[in-house]
Parts: structure tokens; C-alpha cells; sequence
């Protein structure tokens, strides 16, 4: 879809967290000149596909890649397989990476969260912070991301929040957009049902902007999901 590629390239970020992307819309984004480290599809059956994709890349060359990977949200993240109620398998994509600008390194988690498992949601939230401490010993600073299926105040959210910040709520600029982020495709109709988030662990970073994008064309939305936003800077050390 060259709408979300050109939509990628007007927002001009270092780092993009994709879900359930189908290929036209993956090809897109990649004519923008963003590089895909690591698309977690491994050992699925293609049917299943594009319920599964927590997707994460980068664009130009000021970041360096460590480690990357994927871990599963169930009982048994080293293998795939479907955790707790969910209705289907759902994963976690990281990435360790080095800034050269700031000569500091950032760890990167991008998930998609069930639909439908109540359980599944909330265990994947605790499953997450677990796997941060035991990749991230040094505490450097973390950024997570993705579709949680879960609106603020619901369980999901409230473990995240428990170690991590949300972006919206940390920003130094006034929240820009629509307060919601899921669309539905209804376009003329107002977007108050937020389930997407960025949260960092406010350990040497700053959010400097936070913001809904409701872009679109001829009154039709590129996703039913509008892409979230969130401009970061280092401390200086």
C-alpha cells in the first residue's frame, strides 16, 4: 500500500513497531528505505500470519543492531505456541541497538497482544517485564511497543505501567491527535478506544513528543489502527 510507505516517510522516525502487516503494505514501507531486522514469522502457516506479526525496523544508519529476536506470549516463549486463553499465537519482537549519536544503547520490544484471552492479555504484559530484566541486566533503557487489545486502566496496561511510563503521559509537548487509536475503518466517526502504547522504562530518556496519527486519503484510513507517535532524547550524560 504506498500510503502507509508515504505515511512512514512524512512521520520520519528512527524506529517502527508494525502489526498483522500484509505484504503490500510491508513493501511499502520498505521502498521508504527502512531496513526489517527481525519479523518474528518463523514456523507459522501462512494462514496465521497476519495475526501474528509484531514487526520491528529501522530506518538509515544511526542505529547499529546487537541482538534481536522473538519470544512467544504463552508458558512456553522459547518455542512457538499459543499462552493461556488466547485465541491465537501471539509474540514479542526485541531488538538491542546502538545509537551513534548518543554512544548509548536502547533495547526495543514490539508485541501484539490477543483479541480475545483476558488471561493471555495480562500474562503477556507480566511475561514482558520478565523478559527485560533477564535481557537487560544493565538497565539500559527500554522502549515497548504495540497493539495491547487493552484500553488504560485495564490489567494489561496497569503491569506495564507498574515498571514502565507511558509515553502520553510523560510528554514535555501538549498529546496531538485523536485520543483514541483504534478506527475501525469508520471514518466519520470519532476515535476514542485507545489499545496502542508506547511505554519506556525512564532510564535515560526523555519523551519529547507524543501524538495520534490520523492521516488519511479520499476518507479511508490506511490501517484501522492509527500510528502512534513518541519522539525520545537522550539525558546528557
Amino acid at each position: 500500500m504506498k500510503f502507509s510507505g508515504r505515511q512512514v516517510a512524512a512521520a520520519r522516525e528512527l524506529l517502527l513497531g508494525l502489526g498483522q502487516s500484509d505484504l503490500a503494505q510491508l513493501v511499502g514501507v520498505a521502498r521508504r528505505t527502512i531496513t526489517r531486522f527481525e519479523n518474528g514469522e518463523a514456523e507459522i502457516k501462512p494462514a496465521t500470519l497476519n495475526q501474528i506479526q509484531a514487526e520491528l525496523e529501522k530506518r538509515g544508519g544511526r542505529c547499529t543492531l546487537v541482538d534481536s529476536g522473538t519470544f512467544w506470549l504463552s508458558t512456553t516463549p522459547d518455542v512457538p505456541s499459543k499462552g493461556w486463553d488466547a485465541a491465537l499465537p501471539r509474540i514479542c519482537t526485541f531488538a538491542h541497538l546502538y545509537d551513534s549519536v548518543s554512544n548509548r544503547k536502547i533495547w526495543v520490544f514490539n508485541t501484539h497482544f490477543d483479541h480475545l484471552g483476558k488471561q493471555a492479555r495480562s500474562e503477556s504484559a507480566s511475561l514482558i517485564l520478565q523478559k527485560i530484566k533477564e535481557k537487560n541486566p544493565g538497565s539500559e533503557p527500554v522502549i515497548v511497543m504495540g497493539d495491547l487489545n487493552s484500553e488504560p486502566g485495564e490489567e494489561p496496561v496497569t503491569v506495564l505501567n507498574s515498571a514502565l511510563y507511558d509515553t502520553r503521559a510523560v510528554s514535555e509537548e501538549s498529546f496531538f491527535g485523536p485520543q483514541g487509536t483504534f478506527n475501525g475503518f469508520r471514518f466519520h466517526e470519532p476515535v476514542t478506544r485507545r489499545i496502542d502504547y508506547i511505554f519506556l522504562s525512564g532510564k535515560n530518556l526523555i519523551v519529547r513528543q507524543h501524538a495520534v496519527l490520523s492521516d488519511s486519503r479520499d476518507c479511508h484510513y490506511p490501517s484501522d489502527h492509527l500510528p502512534v507517535l513518541a519522539k525520545f532524547r537522550f539525558v546528557k550524560q
